[in-house]
């Protein structure tokens, strides 16, 4: 719990079955969620508009965080187009408010650089596929996975990364990469501010996805 802040605490004090005191160190954190230790092999994410901490999560995190409903209709999304590289995860939530967290394993992972892409056939192949069925998933059904996730200072500075996708070192995965988030952005129409919003963060990604191929074989191509 010391690791915590007091909003942080009150806002889990809400689900049902969390306990605080198994909440370790904070591991990570993205423009979503901040993603503490929890348990002896799991993490636990709040929604980093929760939080309050900083400029980031009072502006920019709640136009992209999910509802705890939207965010369960997002996995099973997931789950339907890219299956052999999800890791678990468990929506825990407030059935009497809006507050929720996601429980998964903690999984060994390296992040998947644009060197150790470009020489790996075997994880090129893998995103290649998993870029493909984002496509698909954004013809299909009008989202696009957040692949990258979203490091202000790597944004900032115009260099591609993804995170949101990792190289698991846990040798009973189907697959070498793991998908560990699950956020996607809705290609919305309209011109409010929320609309405007997707779209350019779509847009975003998508230019981001073509500088992480770079120039490698055209079968690789992100959009």
């Amino acid at each position: 719990m010391k690791y915590l802040s007091k909003r942080e605490i009150r806002y889990l004090e809400q689900i049902p079955g969390i306990d605080l005191n198994l909440v370790g160190e904070e591991i990570g954190r993205g423009a979503q969620n901040i993603v503490y230790a929890y348990e002896v092999e799991k993490v636990i994410k709040i929604p980093r508009a929760a939080t309050q901490r900083d400029l980031l999560s009072r502006y920019v995190s709640p136009i992209i965080t999910q509802s705890a409903d939207e965010m369960k209709q997002d996995m099973e999304l997931c789950a339907k187009y890219f299956p052999d590289f999800m890791v678990d995860a468990q929506v825990k939530k407030n059935p009497k408010g809006a507050e929720y967290c996601i429980i998964q394993p903690r999984i060994p992972l390296r992040e998947l650089t644009k060197e150790r892409h470009a020489t790996s056939p075997e994880l090129s192949e893998e995103l290649a596929e998993l870029t493909s069925a984002n496509k698909r998933m954004l013809k299909e059904q009008g989202v696009y996975l957040d692949v990258m996730g979203w490091d202000v200072d790597r944004v900032s500075k115009m260099k591609p990364y993804i995170s949101n996708v990792a190289i698991s070192t846990m040798s009973k995965r189907k697959r070498n990469l793991a998908l560990v988030d699950f956020g996607v952005l809705r290609k919305k129409k309209g011109w409010s501010f929320h609309a405007m919003s997707h779209r350019c963060l779509l847009l975003v990604q998508q230019s981001n996805m073509r500088r992480f191929h770079g120039a490698l074989p055209s079968r690789f191509s992100a959009t």
